[in-house]
């Protein structure tokens, strides 16, 4: 679970209390994603960063028995970076969620069970600025594109939600 964002665009809100630990009906954001994770999840490993004593004091060593371990990303430079952190944590498959967005647990187990790499993607016609997905015809994803001003028009929008092996590490950054 990717935790180590400032969330500049949370402006006061994240100015004492890390983004993660905003609270969404009646759960923090980071506890949403805890709370939906499959059976399967023997280990949880959250990669923090901005306020970081704040969460590991607030979440613990285990969530409902799952033990959690903390990496720290001391610069913040981006989701990639945050991942590769983890690196030499991650002998087998994995999912990889944001702490921040907001997941349906039926999703989360859905793509728990892709045989191989997988991505969870939200189909959207609307004009926003967010990174987008170029899929072809059997799904497949080809490109994930930042698009800064609402211009690309791929219809499917990157949730976070990936689930990967450890051979993304021999991807060069």
């Amino acid at each position: 679970i990717l935790a180590a964002g400032r969330g500049k665009r949370m402006a006061d809100l994240t100015n004492e209390t890390p983004k993660p630990l905003l609270t969404f009906e009646g759960q923090t954001l980071l506890e949403q994603k805890l709370s939906i994770l499959p059976p399967e999840i023997k280990e949880i490993i959250i990669v923090v960063g901005y306020l970081k004593e704040k969460i590991i004091a607030e979440v613990g060593d285990s969530f409902h028995g799952i033990p959690i371990r903390y990496v720290v990303q001391d610069q913040a430079l981006g989701t990639a970076h945050a991942l590769w952190c983890c690196r030499d944590l991650l002998h087998e498959k994995f999912i990889v969620l944001m702490s921040d967005d907001i997941y349906d647990q039926s999703d989360i187990h859905e793509i728990c069970q892709a045989k191989d790499w997988a991505v969870l993607l939200f189909p959207s016609d609307e004009k926003i600025n967010v990174g987008k997905c170029l899929i072809d015809k059997d799904k497949n994803l080809i490109d994930i594109v930042e698009d800064f001003n609402g211009s690309i028009p791929y219809n499917y929008i990157y949730t976070g939600v990936c689930v990967l092996s450890p051979e993304i590490f021999s991807i060069e950054m």
